[in-house]
């Protein structure tokens, strides 16, 4: 299991619609949210394939300007 925190800056005038949106996808979660529109995301996935995948579907979202990885864990794996 990979948990990332994702700050994502929205469009001005727009953080209110973007976390409507986001709030839609499967893994991730809002937090809070500033009135600068700026959104503090969880982002949970499988794998870091699944990581990447997903931070990059949240920065090609519309009305997002940027969305940056600013924590990352990964559990660690257990042997079989």
């Amino acid at each position: 299991m990979n948990i990332s925190g994702v700050l994502v800056t929205a469009s001005p005038g727009r953080s209110v619609h973007l976390q409507q949106r986001l709030e839609t996808l499967t893994g991730v979660e809002v937090h809070a949210q500033t009135p600068a529109g700026q959104l503090v995301v969880t982002l949970e996935a499988e794998t870091d394939e699944q990581t990447q995948e997903a931070l990059g579907s949240l920065e090609r979202l519309e009305h997002v300007q940027c969305a940056a990885l600013v924590y990352h864990y990964r559990d660690p794996v257990e042997e079989a």
